[in-house]
């Protein structure tokens, strides 16, 4: 009876631990939460923050003009303008070329117009004194051969002179000396002949009259002689105007002389 109850109690602990596995997972699946469905309510937007924007489009850069006026300046040349005027123009054309790249349309135009003004300020270098001036040389040059070659002989020899204050050599500082003493000797030679008065003869040109026939019916030669007639008609009204007055006024004088100063009867001394 004794081992029936053992192998008894060993299948029944046996079966217990087969079915302890199978009872905790069902106690598990029991157990489990609930899967539930959460709804996310709408964002409140914050009002301490701005406002959202959508960004505009970008509005498109007209460069058309600042290029135009990039290839004026570029195909200008330098050489033809003076160095100042041109310096403004490289000022300009640097910021027009920094401007190609810029997003502002007023940056785009300011440069473009900057670049118009300095083009439209250079100054042309005029070359038409130092032509003139050098064809002057030339021309005296031509006429004056030996004074022109005594000057450029003294030009280049002053300063050669001036080189030897240092030298000790004492006959090459001599006869640099005597060079240059000698060819101021030939320009001033050369100058005293060339102010040299020279006797001019002028021969004088008498003219001599010559009657023309008048040609319009305005300039009569018959008619001349009537000036002096109506000269001596106005002189003598003149005299006789003058004559009349001369009587008059003695006609006037006459008649005060013989009127008396004052006008007195003796009768009017009588006691009334």
């Amino acid at each position: 009876m004794k081992k029936n109850k053992g192998k008894t109690l060993f299948l029944c602990l046996l079966i217990a631990a087969l079915l302890m596995p199978v009872r905790a997972a069902e106690t598990e699946d029991t157990t489990a939460p609930e899967e539930t469905t959460e709804t996310t309510a709408p964002a409140v937007p914050d009002p301490t923050l701005p406002p959202e924007t959508t960004e505009p489009e970008p509005i498109p850069i007209d460069y058309s003009n600042l290029s135009y006026r990039i290839a004026v300046a570029n195909g200008l040349d330098p050489a033809e303008y003076t160095a100042e005027s041109w310096s403004i123009l490289e000022d300009a054309l640097g910021q027009a070329r920094y401007a190609l790249y810029s997003g502002y349309q007023s940056d785009v135009d300011w440069a473009a117009e900057q670049l118009r003004q300095a083009t439209e300020a250079l100054v042309k270098m005029d070359y038409s004194e130092l032509e003139n001036a050098l064809a002057a040389v030339r021309s005296f040059r031509d006429t004056n051969p030996e004074l022109y070659d005594v000057w450029v002989d003294t030009a280049s020899a002053v300063p050669e002179a001036e080189a030897l204050r240092d030298c000790r050599d004492q006959a090459t500082v001599d006869g640099a000396a005597a060079r240059l003493t000698g060819l101021l000797a030939k320009l001033r030679e050369q100058v005293d002949a060339l102010t040299t008065t020279e006797t001019v003869v002028v021969t004088e040109r008498v003219e001599v009259p010559v009657e023309v026939e008048p040609t319009t019916p305005y300039c009569n030669i018959e008619q001349h002689g009537l000036w002096p007639k109506l000269l001596i008609a106005s002189g003598a009204l003149n005299l006789v105007l003058a004559l009349g007055w001369v009587l008059t006024a003695r006609k006037k004088a006459i008649r005060q002389d013989n009127m008396p100063l004052v006008d007195y009867d003796i009768d009017d001394d009588d006691p009334a």
